[in-house]
């Protein structure tokens, strides 16, 4: 590989599904689900239903010590409802190949993984203009 297509390789934008990853959260964050997003503080002294406020890797934190979660990967969402916990993996996926087949095998990773105290979800969604 060539000085050129080093440059061009390294020049190209974001696949989609990368770019995309954020607006998730952000769309979260706006309140769409019609439940409170709380902090850990807040989540952990109530037992309403509500969405956990935090990135990814403050989710997983939480995962960890509170609902055995055992990835060294961060989550997307975390909610309690009707007392029972969910843990989410959402994923922006056109097609196949590429990037696509690993956001593919981290949503299957969750899904499968049995240590977990709480339902295991994975959302797959496009965002539309």
């Amino acid at each position: 590989m060539g000085l050129d297509e080093i440059f061009n390789k390294s020049s190209l934008p974001k696949e989609t599904n990368r770019q995309m990853g954020p607006k998730f959260q952000e769309w979260i964050n706006k309140g769409f689900l019609g439940f409170e997003l709380l902090s850990e503080t807040e989540f952990l002294d109530t037992n309403e239903d509500a969405i956990l406020k935090g990135n990814d890797s403050k989710l997983a934190k939480f995962a960890k010590e509170q609902l055995h979660y055992d990835e060294n990967k961060g989550l997307d969402f975390i909610g309690r409802f009707n007392n029972k916990y969910i843990v989410g993996e959402a994923k922006f996926l056109t097609d196949f190949g590429g990037h696509q087949n690993a956001q593919f095998r981290d949503a299957t990773t969750l899904l499968n993984n049995d240590n977990i105290d709480a339902i295991k979800i994975a959302i797959r969604w496009c965002f539309i203009y």
